[in-house]
């Protein structure tokens, strides 16, 4: 009866740890494709204002 109880605790464990770092990784993902955003916007910014210069 404990061993079954300690199995099925160990588990929810895993179970909770792969939920956690599915999260973590959408997060990550969500992270990266919002710099990459950002980085276009800047080097889009930075190409006109060369181009201002420049003209």
């Amino acid at each position: 009866m404990e061993r079954l109880l300690w199995i099925h605790c160990s588990m929810v464990n895993i179970r909770i740890e792969v939920l956690v770092r599915i999260q973590v990784l959408e997060l990550r993902g969500q992270v990266i494709k919002s710099l990459q955003t950002l980085l276009r916007q800047v080097s889009s910014l930075l190409d006109s204002l060369y181009k201002e210069m420049n003209g």
